[in-house]
């Protein structure tokens, strides 16, 4: 019961709710306690910890954000804009979100360099903890909130990740700030031209728009497909038509034609029309389309005539205005041998599905007055795209526009005008603005570490990235990155066997949990009478359908790849260490040998010490396409899941 202004409110208990998880008895928590100890203490303790510390975070991480969703704006006990911190913070006057939360909500995990709280050598993160007590507040989960009080504990937890944000703040600033620095310095000279392309001190060009789009970002704000932002310049279109000078030909008729072009032939199957745009070969001499008659390259031109085998058509080429009749979508040349592929066959195609240049970059259209900043013409097709479509789809737009007895033609040219006003001014020292974009927030995040101190928001890791790339520019980055495009096409699984292609594989990762080594020792004697200490490594490796499914490997690949890189590197090692050790000539020889790439055998997928040595056949690639990675053997198919 809580009491609420003088009357009782019942609060429903976690044992009513269905979907609440039942919390651990003190039995299980001893034996969780146990569990996590022995697996942080042995020798993969460092990547259990960052594993365990990984899953713990993606799990208590959304309880917080679903308690301060819960709770902000909408849950406090005096709403908006009674509450005076939440008016302050709303209204932009000072504090953030974080702030509110933790003091309305909750203080949630505290990250100290990305992690979570470090465990000492006793499994204690404070004595008044268990060793390795699994619960989420010993970890630096701290459940209460400033309005209330919080727990010493969590104080002191909460004093770590402040002391952790003043280090930063202190040590991180003058990077920062000297970042920014070098910034300006470097990127002062560029400057937006009359032409509207952007070039250094020399005159080199380094856009040939700003931003490929022209658009000046802070007079922006309204020409996106907000359909609020779009009712709100329909209401005000009679301020508006007397604040935007309209260019010549002010509309985004064009535009809106040539990303309707676009997205037919994205769409469609190529079916060619008259009016459709499209790129075909041209005659150099003579009349017939044969070899050595051509012209060299590609040359716009619009569809004209269709005829009724759609096969041929009279195309009238952009640039010159000069025609070609009954002219053939594709033609046999003469002397080509076999029919294996159209190259070979001799087929060559003439005419080809094509979209216009980008009206932005088209210079020519319009006898070539067609120029970003003298032409209304020049609307971005996506802002075209956006306003069509949203004019015959959002109802409440269409409302706005009858109510207000607006025509769908002085709204299109109210978006040209307010796209021609949104240019770029001529002599705008873009180099400069650019520079302060990164140097400035870079500097703030280093600040704000103090203010949102444990929170999470802690961003300062990304000041080190911005140094190693753009000041010292290394040439082996520490975390690189890489953005692969793949074919639309390509399945799931497909997609899923080309990033294991490019990541990185070492034999640790297919060496099965339990039993994976195993090192046997033995004094034998050789054929030359002298005895020898001989040591048997045996790698025992995860069962071959989980390597499959992971990596689409099969036992023939791993088996080649030690045989060839394995033993030869185990080899030079030892015979370096015994460099070292034999001082004394204790070592006479050393000599290391290995199975072939076909000499390995294979266990009956129960891990059993006992191998059997009768090979079984193996698996088609096909049949394992639609296996499903389950735990089988004790091993969990996520551990492969990169």
């Amino acid at each position: 019961w809580a009491d609420s202004d003088g009357g009782k409110v019942e609060l429903r208990k976690w044992a009513d709710d269905t979907d609440c998880k039942l919390p651990l008895k003190p039995v299980e928590i001893a034996a969780t306690a146990a569990k996590i100890g022995e697996l942080l203490s042995g020798k993969e303790g460092p990547d259990n910890f960052a594993s365990l510390d990984a899953y713990m975070q993606s799990q208590m991480n959304p309880l917080a954000s679903d308690v301060i969703k819960a709770c902000l704006p909408n849950g406090l006990n005096v709403p908006f804009p009674s509450n005076t911190f939440s008016l302050m913070v709303t209204t932009g006057a000072k504090g953030s979100t974080v702030n509110q939360s933790q003091i309305s909500c909750l203080l949630g995990q505290q990250a100290l360099e990305g992690r979570r709280v470090p465990r000492m050598s006793s499994g204690r993160t404070l004595p008044s903890f268990q060793p390795y007590d699994p619960m989420p507040r010993a970890d630096g989960y701290v459940a209460d909130r400033f309005l209330t009080g919080i727990r010493p504990q969590e104080y002191y937890f909460h004093c770590m990740a402040g002391r952790e944000g003043l280090v930063d703040t202190a040590v991180k600033t003058s990077r920062s700030g000297y970042l920014q620095r070098c910034l300006v310095k470097h990127l002062e000279e560029l400057k937006v031209s009359y032409d509207g392309t952007v070039r250094d001190g020399e005159g080199g060009v380094v856009q040939f728009l700003y931003g490929e789009d022209g658009i000046d970002p802070i007079k922006a704000a309204y020409l996106g497909n907000s359909s609020s932002n779009l009712q709100f310049l329909a209401r005000n279109y009679a301020a508006l038509k007397k604040r935007y000078t309209a260019l010549p030909h002010c509309s985004i008729d064009l535009a809106a034609s040539d990303a309707e072009k676009i997205e037919e032939m994205k769409e469609s199957s190529i079916v060619f029309n008259v009016g459709s745009f499209v790129r075909a070969r041209k005659l150099r001499i003579g009349s017939r389309w044969k070899r050595g008659a051509l012209c060299r390259g590609w040359f716009d031109a619009i569809i004209t005539k269709t005829y009724d085998d759609d096969k041929h058509y009279d195309i009238e080429y952009v640039k010159d205005k000069t025609n070609a009749l009954h002219m053939p979508r594709v033609i046999t040349l003469l002397g080509c041998g076999s029919r294996i592929t159209p190259a070979e066959t001799g087929l060559c195609t003439l005419i080809e599905p094509s979209v216009p240049d980008p009206i932005l970059f088209d210079c020519e259209r319009e006898g070539g007055g067609h120029r970003v900043g003298s032409s209304g013409l020049c609307v971005s097709e996506k802002v075209a795209r956006d306003v069509t479509l949203a004019m015959s789809n959002d109802k409440r737009l269409i409302s706005t526009l009858n109510n207000v007895g607006l025509s769908s033609d002085d709204f299109r040219n109210l978006i040209a005008a307010k796209y021609g006003s949104a240019l770029v001014n001529p002599g705008e020292a873009v180099g400069s603005i650019a520079a302060q974009s990164i140097g400035e927030p870079s500097t703030q995040m280093t600040l704000n570490t103090f203010h949102l101190a444990g929170s999470g928001a802690n961003v300062t890791l990304g000041i080190p990235r911005l140094r190693e790339i753009i000041m010292s520019a290394a040439k082996t980055l520490k975390t690189p990155t890489m953005s692969v495009p793949i074919n639309p096409s390509m399945s799931d699984r497909e997609a899923s066997r080309l990033v294991n292609d490019f990541t990185k594989l070492t034999i640790m990762d297919l060496i099965a949990n339990k039993g994976g080594i195993v090192v046997t020792e033995s004094i034998q004697q050789s054929g030359g009478g002298f005895w020898e200490r001989c040591y048997q490594v045996t790698l025992k490796l995860h069962p071959a359908e989980r390597i499959w499914e992971a990596f689409s490997l099969t036992i023939e690949d791993v088996a080649r790849v030690v045989t060839r890189s394995y033993i030869p590197k185990l080899a030079y090692i030892m015979k370096m260490e015994l460099k070292k050790s034999n001082s004394a000539g204790d070592v006479a020889a050393s000599n290391v040998q290995g199975g072939g790439a076909s000499e390995f055998m294979e266990n009956d997928g129960t891990m059993d010490p006992e191998v059997d040595k009768v090979r079984k056949p193996q698996k088609k690639d096909s049949e394992y396409d639609d296996e499903l990675t389950g735990e089988e053997d004790g091993v969990s198919g996520s551990r492969f899941g990169h």
